[in-house]
């Protein structure tokens, strides 16, 4: 291979000509086409020393295609000159997202500095290398995110008890703690940035998903997340966390702070306690021991094998609990209330639900606004329920002790007892007379246009009925139930 050819295949593989102009530089340089054969034969000169010979094609076409290439270059660098105007206001821009993400930002390259960046990336004849020192003049030499980890981990050792703060962005983060003391960051190395002082350790991500193993012996640990997911597993420390667009997940931890926006909470195996906030997403509850206070807007939440105390707020969705001991706090507006075999002592205030129970054994107080409330399979001693524009229904075993007081102020109050309770019985309207019905043999004890007192098989149990303006008031024997 001659110098001409392998000028030209250099050409080719810098980017100054293409795979068809290489082919006839090719064939220009190394196979002559051999002229025609004229109609008259010319005789032809040949070349002597005082008359050169004519040129050789090859090293014209390179000169004409380098300065094609060139001229090329020129228009690209005006059109780079007038976007450079533009692309200031976009570096900006992003300079200033990404200190609200809490990322380094880059430095803005001065006016002055653009030629010489745009000459790094193109070369003055046009080719295309140099991109390290482009990004090294934007970024420093470590990166947009700082020093790049090896085969995508980075690890550092926190002190014991230094808090842990994890932001990430644009990507979904999985926390797990560990009995190492090292703590190790999973992700794309260059979107990652670990800093650590004497107490604390930040982590910072974007636009990457991140695997984070935490050392228990950590104190604490502060987790922030947008528009991704967020898992966090066997952290026997407390918790404090902030999710944007995303759902989260906590299991087998401590206790736990979270606020949700957009997404859905689910809660399992806690050992400590637990608050959370969510706005147009639900919240599940399972396994939790210690004190629960969950505040849902849009959202459902769903209570499981709780046996702390928990306090509920809800706007807008409903609420499902079973197998709940402790105590059991629930405000509510729209939505519905379903609670089954719990012995929790419940407290339940609501406007416009509908409250359905089943085996529940508790203390239970209820207030409705605008709703009914519908009880059954209920062994509860202790039950207090009233309702303003809804019914009342009660299905109960067998009662000798303890207090029912049950007031509809605009609806009917039905109540269903095995015939042999024995209770003392006070049944009156609220606003007009009295309409009694029952199929029990009471003993009437007194009897008015307004009230009755009556007992079943001696007495023992308080009960007292009170209907509103339609002054309906039944009391049945749950073997054969009427309505």
């Amino acid at each position: 291979m001659n110098e001409e050819q392998k000028a030209i295949l250099r050409m080719l593989s810098e980017g100054k000509i293409t795979a068809e102009e290489a082919e006839q530089l090719m064939e220009a340089i190394g196979k002559p086409t051999p002229p025609a054969e004229p109609k008259v034969r010319i005789p032809v000169k040949e070349a002597t020393e005082e008359e050169p010979a004519p040129p050789r094609r090859g090293p014209d076409i390179q000169a004409k295609i380098e300065s094609k290439v060139a001229a090329k270059m020129e228009k690209v660098r005006e059109k780079m000159a007038r976007k450079q105007e533009k692309m200031q206001r976009k570096m900006e821009e992003m300079h200033r997202k990404m200190e609200r993400k809490g990322f380094r930002p880059p430095k803005l390259p001065s006016t002055e500095k653009m030629d010489g960046m745009l000459e790094e990336m193109f070369g003055k004849d046009g080719r295309m290398f140099g991109m390290d020192g482009m990004l090294k003049e934007m970024f420093g030499e470590e990166g947009m995110f700082g020093k790049k980890g090896d085969a995508g981990t980075q690890a550092v050792e926190p002190s014991e008890g230094a808090k842990v703060i994890l932001a990430v962005g644009g990507g979904d983060a999985m926390v797990q703690g560990t009995d190492e003391t090292v703590l190790r960051i999973q992700g794309e190395p260059h979107q990652c940035q670990v800093s650590k002082s004497d107490d604390q350790v930040k982590v910072s991500a974007g636009g990457t998903d991140v695997r984070v193993s935490v050392p228990k012996s950590v104190g604490s640990v502060r987790a922030s997340v947008g528009g991704g997911d967020l898992s966090m597993e066997g952290l026997p420390v407390p918790l404090e966390v902030t999710v944007g667009g995303g759902d989260l997940s906590v299991r087998d931890v401590g206790s736990v702070k979270a606020r949700i926006e957009g997404g859905d909470a689910h809660f399992a195996e806690i050992t400590g306690d637990v608050e959370a906030r969510t706005e147009g997403g639900s919240i599940v509850l399972k396994t939790v021991t210690g004190r629960a206070s969950l505040q849902s807007e849009g959202g459902n939440v769903y209570l499981s094998g709780v046996e702390g105390d928990i306090e509920v707020n809800s706007e807008g969705g409903s609420v499902e609990g079973e197998d709940i001991s402790g105590s059991l706090t629930l405000s509510t507006l729209g939505g519905e209330i379903i609670l089954t075999q719990c012995t929790a002592a419940v407290q339940v205030s609501s406007e416009g639900v509908t409250l359905r129970g089943s085996e529940l054994s508790g203390p239970l107080q209820f207030s409705a606004e605008g709703g009914d409330i519908q009880l059954e399979n209920v062994t509860s001693t202790e039950i207090e329920a009233s309702s303003e524009g809804g019914n009342i229904e009660v299905k109960m075993d067998k009662i000798t002790g303890g207090s029912i007081r049950l007031t509809a102020e605009k609806g009917r109050v039905n109540l269903w007892l095995d015939p042999a309770s024995a209770f003392d019985l006070t049944m009156e309207p609220v606003g007009q007379d009295l309409d009694v019905h029952t199929d029990l043999p009471l003993e009437i004890v007194e009897r008015s246009e307004r009230s009755l007192k009556a007992r079943l098989n001696g007495g023992g149990a308080q009960i007292a009925l009170s209907s509103g303006e339609q002054g309906f008031v039944g009391i049945w024997s749950n073997r054969k139930e009427q309505s």
